[in-house]
C-alpha cells in the first residue's frame, strides 16, 4: 500500500504546464463571481421592496461588485505574474 501512495504522490509532483496556475485562479474568480451574480440575482428577485428601493439597493451592490471584481482582478494579476517570475 506504501508503494501506491508513493506512486500517487509522484503523479501529483509533475510538473504542470507555464500559466497553469494563473488559469486555474482566473477559472476560480470567474466561478466566484458568477456565484455572486446568481445570488444577487436571486436576492432581487426574491426580496420584497418597492422598485425604488429595489433599484437604489441594486446600484450600491452593483458599485460593490465592481470594486470587489476590479480588486479581485488585481489579485489575480499579482499572483500570476508572481508564478511567472
Amino acid at each position: 500500500m506504501a508503494r501506491h501512495r508513493h506512486d500517487c504522490e509522484e503523479e501529483n509532483d509533475a510538473p504542470q504546464p507555464r500559466g497553469f496556475k494563473a488559469r486555474v485562479l482566473a477559472a476560480l474568480l470567474a466561478g466566484m463571481l458568477i456565484g455572486v451574480l446568481a445570488g444577487t440575482l436571486a436576492m432581487l428577485l426574491l426580496a420584497p421592496r418597492s422598485g425604488k428601493k429595489t433599484r437604489s439597493r441594486l446600484q450600491r451592490q452593483g458599485h460593490e461588485l465592481g470594486d470587489q471584481t476590479a480588486e479581485s482582478i488585481e489579485d489575480v494579476l499579482a499572483q500570476a505574474r508572481d508564478i511567472t517570475h
